[in-house]
């Protein structure tokens, strides 16, 4: 086979397997934008691609449980080592970046405001603190360390609002789209001509956002009281 080829591998054990891949259709695959078949360049499962070793049968079922090619092969594209082109690892850090300044943007508040910091506050001390995007972990199992790298920078803490919301009945069903869209009910009363008393928690940094959209969507009739902060 040539030596050009691009291969996943997985390492299950001692043994190691590998399948040919088409890279960018692979990251898609993982993303569930494409089919396996696009993924897949050769049906084939290897112990040693480049050489043409395939596995066996039995060496299959033992690691895997199964010697279907295509059930085996997903498992490898979807948890092994899928190479990157340059591009398609700076576009994935790109991605990542944002979603990790969205992140703190949601999640944390400037304790002394209880504002959220503006998303360029963040970018900037991102920049200053050198954090370090890893490629290969979401962008949610990364915010805790993102969040001790920027402390020093900015005054940053994650804060959990909840708020005592009144909504005539006229109202309610923009309301909830609101309501159930960016927060999590924990309490919620109808009174007899409909109308909505109900207790939301949303995230510290989304509390001003999310209390702007449900004022723009009941036309300044929701009623709103910040029961506490923590």
């Amino acid at each position: 086979m040539a030596d050009n080829i691009i291969v996943a591998k997985y390492q299950k054990g001692s043994q190691r397997f590998e399948v040919v891949i088409d890279p960018e259709a692979a990251l898609l695959f993982r993303q569930g934008k494409a089919q396996l078949s696009d993924a897949l360049r050769f049906p084939a499962v290897y112990t040693d691609a480049k050489k043409g070793e395939k596995a066996s049968s039995n060496m299959l079922k033992n690691a895997f449980g199964t010697d279907d090619v295509n059930a085996v092969a997903e498992q490898i594209i979807r948890k092994g080592d899928v190479p990157q082109s340059k591009s398609q690892r700076d576009a994935l850090l790109q991605q990542l970046r944002a979603r990790i300044i969205d992140l703190v943007h949601r999640s944390g508040v400037d304790p002394r405001t209880h504002a959220p910091h503006p998303r360029t506050r963040i970018e900037s001390a991102m920049d200053e603190a050198k954090v370090h995007i890893d490629a290969n972990q979401t962008a949610e199992a990364q915010l805790q360390e993102v969040l001790k790298a920027l402390r020093p920078i900015i005054p940053i803490k994650q804060e959990l609002h909840q708020l005592s919301i009144q909504v005539p009945a006229a109202m309610v069903g923009s309301a909830l789209r609101i309501i159930k869209g960016t927060g999590k009910v924990v309490r919620e009363r109808w009174t007899d001509a409909g109308d909505l008393d109900c207790v939301v928690e949303v995230p510290g940094g989304l509390s001003i956002e999310f209390q702007d959209g449900l004022m723009a969507a009941t036309h300044g009739k929701a009623q709103f009281t910040v029961l506490k902060r923590e």
